[in-house]
């Protein structure tokens, strides 16, 4: 009767040790990452700086729909800005300028990570 005893305590303590790291996992992947970026100033974007990201968005879809030179097309992604997306935070990442040998006016490519950025003139 004993073993039965300590066997079930030992199951309870185990499954409620288990429900807390449930429980502590959750609520950890639904708090935001502003502890990633400390350092990091906050601000609120500008309706022409909103039309301005949704245009770039809508663009950098399209151009990633567009089937590769292996004509393997990319999974479809859905990049859209929502009701927080009016919070941004001003980080600094290095922009790579690449220069082309054409006599093209616009002859400098800029890209930010591994992404083509179009700068204006």
């Amino acid at each position: 009767m004993s073993t039965i005893v300590i066997f079930l305590a030992a199951l309870l303590a185990c499954s409620l040790l288990a429900g807390w790291l449930i429980k502590v996992r959750s609520r950890r992947r639904q708090l935001p990452w502003t502890n990633a970026f400390a350092d990091a100033q906050t601000r609120k974007l500008t309706p022409e700086e909103r039309s301005a990201v949704e245009n770039y968005l809508e663009s950098l879809t399209q151009v990633l729909q567009v089937p590769g030179p292996t004509g393997a097309s990319a999974a479809p992604i859905s990049l859209a800005l929502n009701a927080e997306s009016n919070n941004v935070m001003m980080l600094t990442h290095a922009i790579t300028r690449y220069g082309i040998s054409t006599d093209d006016p616009n002859k400098w490519r800029y890209y930010l990570d591994s992404v083509e950025v179009h700068l204006p003139p």
